[in-house]
């Protein structure tokens, strides 16, 4: 298991896509995710098939990624799914 953690100027967790991807997006549409694999991976799905959107990560979770949801790119298989348009995460004291 890979963990992943960052912390955003709130204290908790911030993942975002490239500001050059956020101009060609529409409104996002935040979504609150609750605290499991299957919802976090449910959640960047329709984000992505939304074109983006604001995930609110469950607070003081640990989303553990325990299968591949991607291929992934060079480091081969990944436990999200590609995100491919503009998304950004947040969530208070929050790890993957």
């Amino acid at each position: 298991m890979q963990r992943l953690s960052g912390i955003g100027a709130a204290g908790g967790l911030l993942l975002t896509t490239p500001a050059a991807h956020a101009a060609a997006a529409g409104p996002a549409q935040a979504v609150v995710v609750a605290c499991s694999e299957t919802a976090l991976v449910n959640a960047v799905d329709g984000a992505n098939a939304a074109g983006g959107g604001d995930l609110i990560l469950a607070p003081f979770c640990t989303y553990t990624l325990t299968g591949a949801h991607s291929p992934g790119g060079s480091g081969g298989p990944a436990g999200l799914p590609n995100i491919t348009t503009p998304i950004s995460m947040t969530g208070l004291t929050t790890d993957m």
